[in-house]
């Protein structure tokens, strides 16, 4: 299947781009090398164990500008969840929040990336394509 198309969209060339063997990969991929690993749904066939979570979520939120770990595994997901969180935090202004508790008990909490620097480009797009009278 040939992604050409979908390349040239304006939201996917934020995140994502083709390698030379015409693969879709994330631009962070050499950074967030773990993208690769993220499984959603596997269970027993998660590549990721439950003590890298924490960490992976981390690197997420250093290195990329993926919206949620889910966004990360692909470019229609990656636009689902921007959609989604975008509709959802800026628009409805509702919280959102992912809690990660390790074997420790100790709480990493992830919230929406729209108030911060490495999501600006894709807040400007939905405010863009919503023509949001919201927008900062």
């Amino acid at each position: 299947m040939s992604y050409q198309n979908q390349m040239n969209y304006p939201f996917v060339k934020l995140s994502w781009t083709m390698d030379e063997k015409e693969r879709v990969i994330s631009l962070f991929d050499s950074k967030f090398p773990e993208r690769e690993s993220i499984k959603y749904y596997a269970f027993g066939n998660a590549k990721l164990a439950e003590e890298q979570i924490g960490d992976v979520y981390a690197k997420m939120q250093k290195q990329t500008n993926f919206v949620s770990l889910y966004a990360a595994t692909n470019l229609w997901d990656d636009f689902a969840e921007t959609f989604v969180n975008y509709v959802h935090v800026v628009l409805d202004r509702r919280p959102w929040e992912a809690q990660i508790v390790n074997a420790e008990g100790k709480v990493a909490v992830i919230r929406s990336c729209f108030e911060e620097e490495r999501c600006r480009e894709k807040k400007e797009f939905m405010d863009q394509w919503f023509d949001n009278p919201l927008k900062n």
